[in-house]
């Protein structure tokens, strides 16, 4: 004879799970506010962003965010990716003090999401340029 499932732990488990889940996402979160702020607080320029899922939601997904100088270069750039709450940015070290075309050139060995991510946070930094140069 099978034994029964008793569906009242079951259900409590899952609430258990999304419980840990929300805590999770609201600390990611606000650490990546944090990443922001420090971010703002440490350079000046313009900041873009790029983001990237992954299809169907399985696999890394990717946060890139890049400060570009007056003087157009990279001062700042970092990558989040990864499938888990626990990830965190991780600076590149490597691209700081490139011009874009030579970063699209170094960063074409990378993943697809992260270089889609780089051409999403390249365009958003054009968009301010544009907002900056009509208003002055």
């Amino acid at each position: 004879m099978p034994a029964q499932i008793d569906y009242g732990r079951v259900f409590i488990a899952f609430a258990i799970l999304w419980f840990v889940q929300a805590i999770m996402t609201f600390r990611q979160s606000k650490a990546i506010s944090k990443e922001f702020s420090d971010i703002k607080k440490s350079n000046t320029g313009y900041l873009g962003t790029g983001t990237q899922r992954a299809k169907f939601n399985l696999g890394r997904g990717v946060i890139l965010v890049l400060v570009i100088g007056f003087d157009e270069t990279i001062k700042d750039f970092r990558i989040l990716s990864g499938i888990s709450v626990m990830v965190r940015f991780k600076k590149r070290p490597e691209y700081i003090g490139l011009t874009i075309d030579q970063a699209r050139e170094k960063i074409k060995t990378q993943p697809k999401t992260v270089v889609k991510a780089f051409e999403q946070a390249v365009q958003n930094i054009n968009n301010e340029r544009e907002k900056h140069l009509q208003q002055n």
